[in-house]
Formats: structure tokens, C-alpha cells, sequence
């Protein structure tokens, strides 16, 4: 059995929803593969007898009716009771450029769409908390190990060295019921800890988790630093994903950076045929044509002053660089 679907209608209701195919794909859960949704919506019959389970499946990730498919598309202002009523809620959440543009370069390298990373995003927080718990584990086990070969051998003329797993046993003890209580983040460790001058919020038990997986695991796509990449705030660490890949893509181009650092353009969006290597100045090209021109003139103004004042011309050069800038903003 067959249901017919209009191909115009599948792909208004998947723009609609500012879903890519793969994307509409990803919302399918992979009942409904990425050249059958390709094939349907390049049928140029004006209808498309599709495979009755396609049907179900695409419409019931869309959140409409097959008999909406075969219909010509309109839209619909009680689309979100639609979605609730197929299970779907809507989660609206601010993020700032730089984790919209790690979503992005994630999708471009390894080819998990924004809606997979978020519908994942669960799973990877619980098995990455309960890997940096059982790490903890292993460290306090090693550190217990440690205090008892001290006060096996502290003895004699060292027996002064005896007496630190008496120092330490509070602090294991405040260890063992953090990792207990799960407490990722290690707000409720030993006093001495903060005493010594710890910052759950700079440094942490995660943090310092994460950071170490990433090098156990050769994960050179990643880079942690200070005031680079996302900033996630709570107690996570500032990152990058792949800057190689995003400055081969920008190929170097600040006004190019810009557009994608600032938000004004972003990946998903950007042509695949411009992602080739032969079609650079082309992509370049479009990725400075999302900045509006104020901005653009704006940021050119601002690096002039910028550069004056790297290279060290001196006071008069720099008030000059400075006073041409204001001219420039009352023109």
C-alpha cells in the first residue's frame, strides 16, 4: 500500500521547521532514510506514492497528519499543539554564538546534526559525570594505597612521615562522600581545599576529568585554554572545537571570523558545493555578505586603532588613530 505525498508540501513543512534533510532524517529516529527524503522531494510528478510506513513516519515527525502531505502546505498557528500531541516540547534556551558555532563545526566534521547533539546531549552529560566519578575513584584508591605504604615505612628516623595519612584521612574522608553524593562539580570537598585556595567554579573535579579524557583519548580536535572558544559558565572549561577546520573554512579571513564568531552567518546554513576547496573566495565572499555593512565598517575602524597601537608608534600616532576613528563615526 502507498500514501501520496506532495514533495512541495514535505519540503515546506521540513523549511518550516528549519530542518535540513538530514535533520528530518535525525527527527525519524533513521525510519526514513536520507535519499528517500531526497528522492521525494526531487519528484517533479507533483505527487509522490510513497511506502505507507515513510508516510507515518515523516509525518508523524513533523508533527502533522499523512493527509496534511498529500495536501499543499499551510501554516498552521497550532503547530506546537500539533508536536505535543506526537510528544514533542518545544525547548527554548539562549546560547551564545560560540556554542551555536560548536554545534556547527561538531555537524561538519563529524556529522551529527544539531537536533542529534541535543537529543544526545543527556546521555553524553551522564556518561561523561559517571566517567569522572569512577576516575575519582581510582585516584582516591591510589592516594589511600599511598598513606598506608607511608605509615608501613614511616618508622624510625621517619617516622615523622607516618604521621600524614593522619593529615590527609579528612580530606579522603570528604572525597569519598563527594564522589557518594555526586557531586560532580566537588563544591562539597575538604575545607583545607578552599582553605588552599580552590574554585569549583575555575577549577574542578570535572573540569580537570574532561581535560584529561580528551588527552587519554588523542582527541586533537579539541582544544581547552583560557578566553578561547565556548564559555559554558557553570563550572565547565572554556574550549574549541577543531580551529584548524575553522580556519580552513574562513581561510584566515577576520571579516570572514567575524561573520561566523559573531553569529551573523552560520555553517548550516552555507552552500555544500562552497564548502570545496576550489570555491574559497566564493565562500568567503558569502559568509561576509551576512555581516551588515555599519558592522563591518565599524570592526574595520576598530582594528586600524588596534594595529596603531600594537605597533608602539607612540602617543601623538595613537590620539591621531584615535580622533580619526571618532571622525570616521560622524561622518
Amino acid at each position: 500500500m502507498t500514501t501520496p505525498i506532495k514533495p512541495e508540501t514535505l519540503k515546506a513543512y521540513r523549511a518550516h521547521k528549519k530542518w535540513s534533510q538530514q535533520e528530518l532524517v535525525d527527527a525519524t529516529r533513521g525510519k526514513v532514510s536520507l535519499p528517500t527524503i531526497k528522492r521525494i522531494e526531487a519528484n517533479k510528478a507533483g505527487v509522490y506514492e510513497a511506502n505507507d510506513r515513510v508516510a507515518k513516519n515523516l509525518a508523524e515527525a513533523l508533527g502533522i497528519t499523512t493527509k496534511e502531505l498529500a495536501s499543499p502546505f499551510s501554516s498552521n498557528e497550532n503547530t506546537e499543539d500539533l508536536l505535543e500531541a506526537f510528544g514533542y516540547r518545544y525547548v527554548r534556551s539562549l546560547l551564545s554564538h560560540d556554542a551555536l558555532l560548536a554545534f556547527d563545526l561538531v555537524h561538519q566534521i563529524y556529522g551529527i546534526s544539531m537536533r542529534a547533539q541535543v537529543e544526545m546531549a543527556p546521555l553524553f552529560s551522564a556518561l561523561l559525570a559517571e566517567g569522572s566519578l569512577a576516575w575519582r575513584r581510582e585516584k582516591l584508591a591510589k592516594i589511600e594505597q599511598s598513606a598506608a605504604v607511608l605509615e608501613f615505612h614511616g618508622k624510625g628516623h621517619l617516622r615523622a612521615l607516618a604521621s600524614i595519612p593522619d593529615h590527609v584521612e579528612e580530606e579522603v574522608e570528604a572525597e569519598r562522600n563527594s564522589i557518594s553524593e555526586k557531586d560532580i562539580f566537588g563544591k562539597h570537598v575538604g575545607e583545607s581545599a578552599y582553605e588552599q585556595g580552590y574554585d569549583p567554579a575555575e577549577q574542578n573535579p570535572f573540569t580537570d576529568y574532561l581535560k584529561e579524557y580528551a588527552k587519554s583519548s588523542s582527541a586533537i580536535n579539541i582544544i581547552f585554554g583560557e578566553m578561547i572558544g565556548s564559555n559554558i559558565y557553570f563550572g565547565l572549561p572554556q574550549y574549541q572545537i577543531d580551529p584548524y577546520v575553522f580556519d580552513r573554512i574562513t581561510d584566515n579571513n577576520p571579516q570572514a571570523k567575524f561573520a561566523l564568531l559573531g553569529g551573523y552567518a552560520r555553517l548550516r546554513d552555507l552552500p555544500k558545493d562552497l564548502f570545496d576547496d576550489d570555491k574559497t573566495a566564493e565562500r568567503i565572499e558569502w559568509l561576509i555578505s551576512h555581516v551588515p555593512i555599519e558592522e563591518l565598517a565599524s570592526r574595520e575602524k576598530y582594528n586600524r586603532l588596534k594595529a596603531v597601537l600594537s605597533r608602539g608608534e607612540g602617543k601623538e600616532a595613537s590620539l591621531e588613530a584615535s580622533r580619526k576613528v571618532k571622525d570616521d563615526e560622524h561622518e
